[in-house]
């Protein structure tokens, strides 16, 4: 389990490093990557019900965090916020946007992410509080 997640938590490092530079240099490089049949209009709709939600509670919680004075308890915390932020907002795009095999897909996929980021997080809090 220890090397799945390491290289769970790889593959996502570079996945993101390439998302985070391509939207820097190049807007319509992914236009339906990974939702495949969907048009521009419709992608950029769901990017909207999506993306940007998940950042904004990613937000919140990190600055409800600091006024109780709470920190992260691990590395891998604010990622697994992040995931869990965008799982929760696909889910409630399940009723706000058309429905295709390729939400549930990428529901689903997210959900895993998460789940695997939380097991690291527990593995990572429990050696972080041996000390």
């Amino acid at each position: 389990m220890e090397t799945f997640i390491k290289l769970l938590l790889s593959g996502l490092f570079v996945f993101l490093i390439f998302l985070s530079i391509d939207g820097v240099f190049e807007l319509n490089y992914h236009t339906n990557f990974l939702l495949l049949g969907l048009s521009a209009d419709e992608l950029e709709s769901l990017r909207t019900k999506t993306v940007r939600p998940m950042l904004y509670l990613t937000g919140i919680y990190f600055i409800y965090r600091y006024f109780t004075g709470k920190n992260p308890t691990s590395t891998v915390w604010p990622v697994y916020v992040m995931f869990a932020s965008f799982s929760f907002v696909q889910f409630i795009a399940f009723f706000t946007s058309p429905f295709s095999i390729a939400l549930i897909i990428s529901f689903l996929l997210s959900l895993f992410v998460t789940v695997i980021l939380r097991i690291a997080h527990n593995k990572r809090q429990k050696d972080v509080s041996t000390f």
